[in-house]
């Protein structure tokens, strides 16, 4: 039994059970129950994330929920981990 406990599980959000969660928070905003708040997300080290996070920020950005993200690095020019592409990661506002 403890073993069971201190055993770490790892489970996977599928897309159905995304579908059910906004249903019922939109669910919730549209009632009134719920007021939807928009966040900032900031990440430093930018220059340390693979393709595969770059790919889910660019997914998420694309959401209606999606929050205002913040990118940091001490880098200029920096390769995309186990890619060949080679990134400037200036943002000028």
């Amino acid at each position: 039994m403890m073993n069971q406990l201190l055993k770490p599980r790892k489970t996977e959000i599928t897309e159905k059970l995304r579908r059910e969660i906004n249903k019922v928070v939109n669910k919730y905003i549209e009632d009134g129950v719920a007021e939807l708040v928009p966040g900032v997300l900031f990440i430093d080290e930018v220059h340390m994330l693979d393709i595969e996070c770059f790919t889910y920020l660019n997914r998420a950005l694309e959401s209606s929920l999606s929050p205002i993200v913040v990118l940091a690095t001490n880098k200029g020019l920096s390769v995309v981990r186990y890619t060949k592409f080679s990134q400037y990661f200036f943002f000028f506002f």
